[in-house]
């Protein structure tokens, strides 16, 4: 399995985020597809980052009762909108000490980990780090960047403390989140400006900050988008345009997840980033015309089947 850092991790999904993660935290996959875990356990896996590749060999069950080892850490990196599955699926595997981490994309995977374990025994946060899936096995991290996590419950606190000591060990630049749903959404929110302009344009994170029409499409859709956030209670910070520019900037030859996911045909996480928000905005009236222009363009590119 690899040599461990701050305690023994299990990452769910091996899509880019899974496997920079596990590269770095010596940690076991668990692969919901018994035919690419048995592929992966074959050919191993790889993360390219400066031009220079690195292969190891962790272990990738399919089966979660199978898992030889107690973690201390169940990372889940699939899709948001296959976070309710995952976690059950997933639940044979998460010991009783253990706790269930969500750095995901898009807003409600916190509440569903929750559900499933019990808010005690949930971290959540974020990640801007950049990584993208070159192939099934090789991910390219595209650009190094902030993850932040924090605990739903006061008693994990000292956990969450001790997750993001993991991390750092790692390499990874964590820092604790306060207020963990803050970070959930501020991120939704700078997803919600980015990702679909990447996706429909089919370019790399740097074009937003560097084409000023998009920078400027960007900028409103995070003025809204964050409205409709705080109109639900959730305190943003006030300069998530700056923090935009600063991501696109970092990560500027990463393809967003959702350009990831238009390019291979696949489906998106449109409706748990831009869809949760402009519901928050429609709840709360909120006006949202940029957000909702956009997430609307979004929706028909995945409807008629745009190349990209």
């Amino acid at each position: 399995m690899g040599k461990e850092i701050g305690g023994a991790c299990l990452i769910v999904g091996p899509g880019a985020t899974g496997l920079l993660f596990a590269s770095r935290l010596g940690g076991a996959l668990l692969d919901c597809r018994a035919d690419r875990a048995k592929r992966l356990n074959r050919a191993g896996v790889c993360v390219e980052s400066g031009g220079v590749e690195r292969r190891f060999d962790p272990r990738v069950y399919s089966d979660p009762s199978a898992v030889e080892f107690e973690p201390d850490w169940v990372l889940f990196a699939v899709k948001a909108y296959s976070t309710e599955e995952a976690a059950a699926f997933a639940a044979p595997a998460v010991s009783p000490g253990a706790y269930a981490v969500t750095l995901q994309n898009g807003v409600g995977n916190a509440e569903i980990l929750a559900s499933a374990y019990g808010a005690e025994r949930v971290l959540a946060g974020s990640t801007s780090e950049g990584a993208w899936l070159v192939r099934e096995g090789v991910a390219r991290h595209a650009g190094s960047g902030t993850t932040t996590v924090g605990a739903l419950s006061e008693v994990s606190s000292e956990a969450a403390e001790r997750f993001a000591g993991t991390l750092r060990a790692a390499g990874f630049d964590a820092k604790i989140a306060p207020d963990w749903e803050a970070s959930v959404w501020a991120k939704a929110v700078v997803n919600a400006a980015v990702n679909p302009i990447t996706a429909l344009l089919g370019v790399p994170n740097g074009e937003v900050s560097r084409i000023q029409p998009l920078r400027r499409l960007a900028a409103r859709v995070i003025k809204e988008a964050s409205r409709a956030a705080e109109a639900r209670g959730v305190q943003l910070p006030p300069d998530l345009p700056k923090r935009m520019l600063e991501v696109c900037q970092k990560t500027a030859q990463n393809r967003s997840s959702m350009l990831q996911d238009a390019l291979r045909g696949s489906r998106t996480e449109l409706e748990q980033i831009n869809g949760a928000l402009l519901r928050e905005a429609s709840a709360h009236g909120v006006p949202a015309p940029a957000l909702k222009a956009l997430t609307e363009l979004a929706r028909a590119q995945t409807q008629i089947g745009v190349s990209v």
